[in-house]
């Protein structure tokens, strides 16, 4: 998503539709790990990351988008610049209504209106056990946390340690071999020397 995001200012309209997609399903995003892989690959602009989970935050009352919004917030003396470039030119046409919450970030856009066209990955997903949708109903199941992410990394990839899933996935070391100590606790997986 993050790649996505920062693509995506090259074109508003794909931009618009990732938007869209996390209005329907940004509920089953760990916020923790996404906050995590942006400080650590800096691939999408924290004002970005910041504008877009403080949009969310408008239609999802969890904290999870709110606290990453308030954590992205720049600094209010941060002049604005367009979001969307193309060819080096910003598409922000000077005069136009900026949306108030992107202008907050210090990112000139025209007010968010999405289609409403995505679908939700779940519960259309329920009936396929694919790779590419394991995790959204680990997700369901365990909830939006470590915890789902190791087990889906655990029955997809197999055998690991910690290290390994730890860097693959984005989060602590640290954290990662608690959730493993706590499946194995449960006889769900065995941690092996």
């Amino acid at each position: 998503m993050l790649l996505t995001l920062e693509v995506a200012r090259h074109d508003p309209r794909t931009f618009d539709e990732v938007l869209d997609w996390l209005f329907t399903n940004g509920r089953w995003i760990n916020v923790a790990r996404l906050s995590a892989l942006s400080d650590a690959d800096r691939i999408c602009a924290p004002e970005v990351l910041g504008a877009v989970a403080a949009t969310l935050s408008r239609r999802d009352k969890t904290p999870k988008w709110r606290n990453l919004a308030a954590r992205l917030k720049p600094l209010p003396d941060k002049p604005p610049d367009a979001l969307f470039r193309k060819n080096g030119q910003p598409l922000f046409v000077p005069g136009s209504e900026p949306d108030a919450i992107f202008k907050s970030y210090g990112l000139l856009r025209t007010p968010v209106q999405t289609r409403g066209l995505s679908s939700p990955v779940l519960p259309s997903l329920l009936s396929e056990w694919s790779p590419a949708n394991f995790m959204f109903k680990a997700r369901a199941l365990f909830g939006v946390s470590i915890r789902a992410d190791v087990f889906t990394f655990v029955v997809l990839q197999g055998a690991s340690n910690p290290t390994r899933i730890a860097r693959e996935l984005g989060y602590s070391q640290r954290r990662v071999q608690d959730a493993l100590v706590d499946m194995t606790s449960a006889g769900v997986c065995h941690i092996i020397d």
